[in-house]
């Protein structure tokens, strides 16, 4: 008998692996975080009051002249049940708004941060806004909402507390109670809670600022209420203490109040995160501030052992709630955006704060808003994405965010703007090993021609239902999570009417990753429909399959343009290679879906 004869060799590269779809809730490090604002309700809600809030002046049923925001969110994907009718119309029927009060739409925001990898959210509750009980409710509504829907799709949040216009006299009262009242909840403890060096993360946004709206105007109240969180409130209520300060917080001047006093406020928190909205507005503002501010902050900060979050956002416009200028700091189709991310990057912050996920108030939301004036109400002004020039679709800013977050994760700091930023890039290129379900086609419209990135050209199958193809992506491996389908130039009812997606590691054992699922092609000759839906699990090899046509009575055969896999090669991490029997195996610290082992 032979001697078995076993070598292990440590590799610090590849197998199988992506971003969790479930976000590490014990550190900030390396994350995105956006602040949510959910301050938005509207009459015939779930609210008490039954009122518009922050949509319009004086809580009047928007109708165009009475406007508080300056962007109008994409509402095509939200179902009836979340909109709410305005006085505004669009194509001759009334415009519809949203309510943050409704919990499914609060969860649809999060899915959202979900399908563009974002960590999760700072739910903002002003202390301002304790004066009302009944908007306070909706506010602490909103914040429970947010907690269950990262609870379902993974993602993690915290409590900020604004102290924006609050009342020197009893701010500190109001903050305390209601942050003793979460801990006693157990919302604190739950999992999807974000934890940073051990302990529950809490925000205070407005310590320093010199405008008088931002108490206390004494520095040692200050200090006295971080050091309460940090050390001196009974273990259960400590927490670490993330402060949103005034960009000048280093140099005691510009936007912070000069007292010497605050400089041992600023040095107190865990995690400092200077201020930057309106204080630049161009890319070489931008430059100005890495250099000025940035890496001599994050200098001190490393000295002191103080974590660092760099605040970036798109763009700022408050025509509508100010009168002030339109568009007053352009996006630039993003540029902007992602000149403060590279920036805040390379000079060497390792985590984020995005201001904000959905404030259409002062147009620096980066979630889904109308791309052009055709997606807007016909009343008012509207700040839409084509404003600087460009032709962006409606969740540009999700999908810059996603590249962002993998730049911050993997360190890799690129000043050039991507041109096809998001997770739904097409993971399929023309040469990859393709086959088709049988070989009952023509020779001029065989399977490479649905990946020739062609679509003048075509694949064809005489087998009509059930014919498809087999692919091998040659960035193997991959997750997938929509496909892109293009029709032919022959007719309609030749045109696929579902899809079916199978993927394997091994290329035996195949999943389903969809099955039977409807696609609603046009009639329209080549035109590219998208199709989007979930899955987390990485494959080297798929199966595409159309199980029905749109008229198979009528079609003499199947026919598509093209088809693209639409998804994202996984992330690299260690793994062992093992001599068995003179067969290299890879084991990967991660099982490879149906087994744990691989041959090759």
């Amino acid at each position: 008998m032979k001697n078995l004869i076993i070598y292990t060799l440590i590799c610090s590269f590849a197998i199988f692996s992506t971003k969790a779809a479930t976000v590490d809730s014990t550190t900030l490090t390396n994350k995105i975080m956006c602040g949510y604002q959910g301050w938005f309700t509207a009459a015939g809600d779930a609210n008490p009051f039954n009122i518009w809030i922050h949509w319009s002046e004086n809580h009047a049923t928007p109708n165009g002249t009475n406007s508080r925001v300056d962007m109008y969110p994409d509402l095509s994907e939200f179902d009836a049940d979340e909109l709410y009718a305005t006085g505004m119309t669009m194509d001759g029927t009334s415009a519809k708004l949203y309510s943050g009060r409704t919990a499914k739409t609060v969860n649809r925001h999060v899915k959202w941060m979900k399908d563009y990898d974002i960590d999760g959210v700072f739910a903002q509750l002003f202390i301002q806004s304790f004066n009302d009980a009944a908007y306070l409710n909706h506010m602490k509504a909103v914040r429970q909402n947010l907690l269950t829907s990262c609870e379902e799709h993974g993602r993690v949040m915290a409590t900020m507390y604004d102290i924006s216009g609050a009342s020197e006299l009893d701010f500190w009262e109001k903050m305390s109670n209601d942050w003793v009242s979460l801990v006693d909840s157990g919302f604190t403890a739950n999992s999807r809670y974000i934890k940073h060096k051990g302990k529950p993360v809490v925000g205070i946004w407005g310590f320093g600022f010199k405008d008088g709206v931002h108490p206390p105007t004494d520095p040692a109240v200050a200090l006295s209420i971080i050091n309460w969180f940090k050390s001196d409130a009974p273990a259960k209520y400590r927490a670490t203490v993330f402060g949103g300060v005034p960009g000048s917080w280093r140099t005691l001047n510009g936007d912070s109040r000069t007292a010497s006093g605050w400089t041992d406020v600023y040095h107190a928190f865990d995690v400092i995160s200077p201020w930057t909205v309106g204080r630049y507005n161009s890319n070489s503002g931008v430059d100005s501030w890495k250099s000025t501010k940035i890496a001599p902050d994050l200098l001190e900060t490393d000295m002191l052992g103080i974590d660092y979050s760099p605040v970036i956002w798109p763009g700022f416009s408050w025509y509508n709630l100010t009168g002030g200028t339109k568009n007053a700091i352009p996006r630039n189709g993003g540029n902007f955006f992602w000149r403060q991310a590279y920036n805040a990057i390379d000079a060497g912050a390792n985590m984020i704060y995005v201001a904000m996920f959905d404030e259409v108030d002062e147009a620096t939301a980066i979630y889904k808003v109308a791309p052009t004036s055709a997606e807007t109400p016909d009343q008012g002004y509207w700040l839409t994405l084509d404003a600087d020039g460009y032709d962006l679709p409606s969740d540009w800013y999700l999908r810059l965010t996603y590249d962002i977050e993998k730049m911050l994760r993997d360190n890799t700091p690129e000043s050039t703007i991507p041109t096809t930023p998001g997770p739904h890039e097409d993971i399929t290129v023309p040469g990859d090993s393709i086959t088709g379900t049988s070989g009952n086609y023509p020779a001029g419209e065989a399977p490479p021609k649905v990946i020739d990135n062609n679509v003048f050209t075509k694949y064809l199958n005489f087998d009509k239902e059930d014919s498809g193809f087999t692919v091998t992506p040659s960035i193997m491996p991959s997750i997938i999570t929509g496909i892109v389908l293009t029709t032919a130039n022959d007719k309609p009812e030749r045109d696929p009417a579902s899809v079916t997606i199978r993927g394997t590691i091994d290329g035996i054992s195949y999943n389903n990753i969809i099955t039977d699922f409807s696609t609603f092609l046009p009639d329209t000759r080549f035109q590219r429909t998208v199709f989007y839906f979930d899955n987390t699990e990485y494959y080297a090899k798929y199966e595409i399959f159309f199980p029905t046509l749109k008229n198979s009575a009528t079609a003499n055969s199947m026919q598509i343009a093209e088809v693209q896999l639409l998804g994202e090669k996984a992330i690299p991490e260690p793994c062992l290679f093992i001599i068995y029997f003179g067969l290299w195996i890879i084991y990967s610290r991660r099982p490879l879906g149906p087994g744990s082992l691989l041959s090759l």
